[in-house]
């Protein structure tokens, strides 16, 4: 990553990191911490085998969600009914491996209890971490990083010498992206030393100065910044020098925008994480911003540096200026208006993805929900803490939960859920809170939690009394309570259950939770032998494909697959198990991994091809659920399976040989066990990178990045394909993702080297 200067800090950071297993990095805001922990990252990420994640902090406004953000930016789904911290601890236990913390000086006290936390559990785990301030934690070292280096007040220095000072280099190389060709010569050089002396190194403060060169003069600059420096320095004498002089530097930028840029900078603090061009429209128009004004207003802020714009479209803010935008937003009337905008766009934004689940755009609304998070996080919030908005956050965290299951974000749901229902207990009956409560009981089914569920269901069921006779009320008691006697083994009360689901479902027209019957359906008649249970599994499988909804195919061939392998076909069994596995795999999806990969286990120890082979698939599989934290005896169907495979195991191989083979799949790490499951490396090796046949692109996937190698743009490739907007969207930030990219150039460059490399 490029960075200018600081030599010695990187120097000092690296030995600091070597000897200590808690660095922290504090300083003013924008000093430049983050890209400090960056740099250092990438130079030390060799020495962690298991490399060094990155966990941005900045959004995240609840403590609660902590443990669970770290876990899913390190890749691991926290879908137990444990605590976060303790299945996280359990993740990282044997790995080595670099944690950076970045912006922890909102969640000091979490961050710190998290840290304390995990390093004693995690020999091989180093933390390195950005802040204002210390986390006063127990073995942490703390390294303050300075400002840039600035010019002295030498009157005969060279413009050579000059051009060597830190300060100095980011402001002519800023200032050159706003003037092509600005150079500091003899006649500039005093005013920009001057220029970078007042702003004391900091790197923000001689960003955002620089963006003016192209409608100030140097001089007019440090006028103005003088003015707003003694300005601030006598309304606020407490605030230590270096504070001031940020605070001046952003004061001055916001007054140098027009109003309309103002309001805008406001309303726009209101986002979490980033956001797209439409969000802004319908969250900022309003008074004297109409909707065709916002593109402007945010290329406005985006040259003065105020506003970011990255590769996939997407607008950002830095925390500092946007900690400042909300303090503006709060000193105007009519601050929750903006406020209510947000609420009201991402919760239209849930409820499309909602009807969009069970559909061809699946896998695209996959993608923009888990992008959203943090801005839906945040309405969540919002709703649960503004008085009378209890219900549409009970709505909206209900609307989630295919997403909630997929992203591994059980405990987070039941988080939203449990906060939701606890403040609308008082209010009337309705269809929307019995959704809630099954979906709350749901996913504390599927955590494994059956103390849990049963009483959720219990008042679900009350509620849909009270409302005499909602269909859909009725079908989802009726999936649920499907689902509670499918986990405790009682198998014909969950057929009877769940096929009076379907039943419902059907005449509603329900097709999200009517998929989820049929395939809670087909376990249950599989498990009894049911004569009709191939042809509901085959049923499972069709609603899927009909729909094109990628991830319910992917368990609909493990229905097929797993009657396939009760009927006595393992062959058969495993193609369907490895096709589910190898989709779910390129979706980033943990949940269903876990399950296929012991299916495949059974299937491959009952087809006699090779009992270590079955044996090692039930050791990956045992780690790809710690990895998410759910334990079989939760699911008694599973555990009666896992235990009678096991026994055929030992019995054939002998239980040393057994809990050998056992050892080394459970060793795996997860992309080398999809790639042992897929039989695409056979040597398994512990630390495998992903799968070269697993990244490669999919058909569609490259026939995306040929036509965006020719230029097109996302309108342009919806347009060819004839598909929306939103599913080419996805499959860029897939291809993106998969390849280990940042721009469409890139993807360019590489279609251009396969093509190479084929003839």
């Amino acid at each position: 990553m490029e960075i200018i200067g600081r030599r010695l800090e990187v120097s000092e950071a690296k030995r600091l990191l070597a000897e200590s297993r808690l660095l922290m990095l504090t300083g003013v805001g924008g000093v430049g911490k983050t890209r400090l922990a960056l740099r250092v990252a990438a130079d030390v990420q060799r020495a962690f085998a298991d490399g060094a994640w990155f966990v941005e902090l900045a959004s995240l406004h609840d403590e609660e969600l902590l443990a669970r953000t770290v876990s899913t930016a390190l890749g691991s789904r926290d879908q137990s009914a444990r605590p976060s911290a303790e299945t996280l601890a359990e993740h990282l236990r044997d790995k080595r491996l670099l944690l950076v913390l970045d912006n922890c000086e909102h969640l000091l006290d979490a961050c710190a209890v998290l840290v304390s936390r995990l390093l004693p559990a995690a020999p091989g785990l180093r933390v390195l971490a950005t802040s204002r301030e210390p986390l006063s934690a127990i073995g942490e070292t703390v390294l303050v990083v300075p400002p840039l280096t600035v010019p002295t007040r030498r009157k005969d220095r060279a413009v050579g010498e000059l051009n060597r000072v830190e300060a100095v280099r980011l402001f002519t190389e800023r200032a050159r992206a706003a003037v092509p060709g600005f150079t500091v010569d003899a006649a500039n050089g005093p005013a920009v030393a001057r220029l970078c002396r007042r702003l004391e190194g900091i790197p923000l403060a001689i960003e955002l100065a620089a963006v003016r060169i192209r409608t100030l003069s140097l001089d007019e600059i440090l006028d103005r910044l003088d003015d707003r420096y003694r300005f601030l320095t006598d309304g606020d004498r407490t605030a230590l020098p270096r504070h001031r002089t940020l605070r001046a530097t952003v004061e001055w930028s916001f007054e140098l925008c027009s109003p309309a840029e103002r309001l805008m900078w406001e309303r726009l603090s209101v986002f979490s994480g980033g956001f797209e061009l439409s969000a802004a429209e319908h969250v900022c128009a309003g008074g004297p911003i109409r909707p065709e004004h916002v593109l402007d207003l945010l290329a406005g802020l985006a040259d003065k540096s105020i506003v970011t714009w990255d590769a996939h479209g997407r607008y950002g803010m830095l925390e500092t200026l946007r900690e400042y935008g909300r303090e503006r937003l709060a000193a105007r009337e009519g601050e929750a208006v903006p406020r209510g905008r947000h609420r009201d766009h991402y919760q239209r934004l849930v409820e499309q993805a909602d009807r969009g689940w069970f559909g061809p755009d699946q896998e695209a609304w996959i993608t923009g929900v888990r992008r959203e998070l943090p801005n839906i996080r945040t309405a969540l919030d919002h709703c649960l803490r503004e008085p009378g908005e209890a219900r549409a956050g009970m709505r909206i965290a209900a609307m989630m939960h295919e997403y909630w299951v997929f992203l591994g974000a059980h405990t987070e749901a039941r988080y939203w859920l449990d906060r939701a229902l606890a403040l609308t207990r008082e209010a009337p009956a309705g269809p929307d809170r019995v959704e809630a409560l099954a979906v709350n009981a749901a996913v504390t089914l599927l955590q494994g939690d059956m103390a849990g569920g049963p009483p959720l269901l219990d008042e679900c069921r009350a509620e849909a009394r009270r409302l005499g006779g909602d269909a859909t009320s009725d079908a989802l008691v009726a999936q649920y309570t499907g689902l509670i006697s499918l986990f405790r083994g009682d198998l014909e009360d969950a057929m009877a259950a769940l096929e009076t689901a379907i039943e419902r479902f059907d005449a509603d027209r329900d097709r999200n939770d009517l998929f989820l019957a049929v395939l809670f359906c087909s376990m249950a008649a599989t498990l009894l032998g049911h004569e009709r249970a191939g042809a509901i599994a085959a049923d499972c499988l069709r609603r899927a494909e009909e729909a094109r909804a990628g991830w319910a195919v992917s368990w609909g061939k493990w229905a097929v697959g797993f009657e396939a392998w009760w009927s006595g076909d393992a062959g058969h069994a495993i193609a369907c198990f490895r096709e589910g596995l190898r989709h779910q795999y390129s979706l980033d999806d943990r949940w269903g991994p876990a399950w296929n990969l012991e299916s495949l286990g059974w299937a491959t120890a009952t087809e006699g091809r090779g009992p270590r082979r079955a044996a090692r698939l039930l050791g990956a599989a045992e780690s790809a659920r710690q990895a998410i934290g759910v334990e079989l005896p939760g699911f008694r169907p599973y555990a009666d399976l896992h235990d009678r495979s096991e026994a055929r195991l030992r019995a054939e191989l002998g239980d040393g040989a057994y809990a050998a083979a056992f050892r080394a799949g459970r060793d795996l790490d997860f992309a080398a066990a999809i790639a042992f499951a897929l039989e695409e490396d056979q040597n398994a090796p512990g630390t495998a990178a992903r799968p070269a046949s697993v990244v490669r692109l999919t058909p569609r996937e490259t026939e995306v990045a040929a036509l965006v190698a020719e230029g097109l743009t996302n309108r342009q490739v919806a347009t060819r394909l004839a598909v929306t907007r939103r599913t080419a969207e996805s499959h860029v930030e897939k291809i993106l993702t998969k390849l280990g990219l940042t721009s469409r150039t890139q993807i360019a460059i590489w279609v251009m080297e396969q093509a190479a490399v084929r003839r």
